[in-house]
């Protein structure tokens, strides 16, 4: 009965998660339109058709300043330190939302397990991959040494623990494997009435606050379990995989969850022991905090787009078009923030990526928009300016001369930064430190062709 149960449980846990990734995929298709205005992205509550128009108008012909090629761009990156020999192919889903395939993949970074990325679109899986796995789902490994393949993200932590990566750091550690076992079984059905309150459609207000309160029962639940550790983490030796399994969903819901019901999971005096969890995680695990953990702008913008999204303005008024205002606010305020005050390795990383995603990322700004079409397209004449915008960034990431770097800067420079910096997802394209220190090149960018307009 139990093992019956587990298993209902786990197909309403898949289903659900199907129909968030979904939506996370799609929020970036239609429904939240952005309106680029004086500082930056704006969201409207308007049809895509006219930023559209306004994206694929028409100006004049413009000269590009005279930049560093990115030849030479390249050649002012510090060497990239050399990875060791992969010991297995990760197969994830295409955007980095996949709570699932977070699961994994946090928990490979966190042990130091080298490893290659084979990146699997959830809408058009190829055949080779249903072929090697029977379910068609992601996340998977595939262990080099001996073609080993294994599927579902437990299956994989737990595999992932044996004794042929003994080698690397446990996050079972044997003195706690009972309790591990048990907090992770805990953690499906704990999830369950997480996905239905946020994620799952309701009726009425009564549905929703019995829902709510349901799940609120689970927080108490799971902040007394945090609270009887030794450490900020589940288990008394800290971060383990019962961290893996559960930050995927916590931290979507962080941002998210505040839009469906008057419920704050971070900064929240009733669970202090979740958010001291979250705390510890970005303080104390770096490989989460670089580059797995998603970014609130990147997690506030999919809301219109949330399975019962419709159902959001049962408890608080127009709190979608509320979620669409922070955001804004959250991506002006990357925009605007100084390059200068961003680490450098932070800034290093964002130049590194963009170097060498350039040609897709020039490729996505001039042709028709095959996933956020609401942000519109700059016309494929205008390829030029989307480099020169770009090299702009790069190099002001790279400390150069800010006056030298953006003297010139012409509006068409100005519309693709900001249309990259709306573009930019995380963890999809890099990690959120990375991100802002992105965010922050183009929006001088931006602001520098503004400036120039303006006189």
């Amino acid at each position: 009965a139990t093992s019956k149960r587990n298993r209902e449980q786990m197909l309403l846990l898949r289903a659900c998660g199907v129909l968030l990734i979904g939506a996370i995929a799609d929020a970036f298709l239609s429904h939240a339109t952005f309106r680029p205005g004086p500082r930056g992205f704006d969201f409207s509550s308007r049809t895509s058709l006219t930023l559209r128009r306004h994206f694929r108008t028409r100006v004049s012909p413009v000269t590009c300043a005279e930049l560093a090629g990115w030849n030479d761009i390249e050649a002012l990156l510090p060497e990239a330190p050399e990875q060791p020999e992969p010991v297995l192919t990760l197969y994830r889903d295409t955007n980095g939302w996949c709570p699932f395939c977070e699961r994994v993949w946090l928990a490979l970074l966190a042990k130091g397990v080298p490893f290659e990325e084979k990146l699997v679109s959830l809408y058009s899986k190829p055949d080779w991959y249903k072929e090697m796995v029977p379910t068609g789902l992601v996340p998977a490994i595939k262990i080099h040494k001996n073609e080993e393949v294994v599927w579902e993200s437990n299956d994989i932590l737990k595999r992932i623990e044996e004794d042929d990566f003994a080698g690397y750091p446990s996050l079972i550690p044997s003195q706690e494997a009972e309790k591990t076992e048990r907090m992770v079984t805990e953690v499906q059905d704990n999830m369950v009435s997480a996905v239905r309150t946020v994620y799952g459609a309701v009726n009425t207000t009564d549905d929703l606050a019995v829902a709510a309160k349901a799940f609120e029962e689970d927080l108490d639940k799971i902040d007394s379990m945090l609270g009887a550790s030794k450490s900020a983490f589940f288990l008394d030796s800290g971060f383990s995989i019962v961290d893996c399994s559960y930050i995927p969903i916590f931290e979507r819901l962080a941002v998210q969850l505040p839009s469906k019901v008057p419920i704050e999971l971070r900064g929240n005096s009733r669970w202090p022991n979740i958010d001291a969890w979250f705390i510890a995680l970005e303080t104390e695990v770096p490989v989460y905090r670089n580059r797995v953990q998603g970014d609130a702008y990147s997690w506030m913008a999919t809301i219109s787009m949330l399975p019962g999204a419709s159902n959001m303005s049962l408890t608080r008024d127009n709190r979608v078009e509320a979620a669409r205002e922070e955001a804004t606010q959250l991506l002006q305020g990357q925009l605007a923030a100084s390059v200068a005050d961003i680490p450098r390795a932070d800034r290093l990383d964002a130049a590194r990526v963009l170097v060498n995603n350039r040609k897709a990322v020039i490729q996505d700004a001039v042709s028709e928009a095959k996933s956020q079409a609401y942000l519109g397209r700059l016309a494929p004449e205008h390829e030029a300016q989307v480099d020169s915008a770009l090299r702009r960034a790069a190099l002001l990431l790279l400390g150069k001369d800010r006056v030298q770097t953006l003297d010139g800067a012409t509006a068409v420079e100005g519309r693709a930064a900001e249309l990259v910096a709306g573009r930019l997802c995380v963890p999809r394209d890099m990690g959120a430190p990375q991100a802002a220190a992105l965010r922050s090149g183009l929006g001088k960018v931006a602001a520098s062709a503004r400036e120039s307009a303006a006189t």
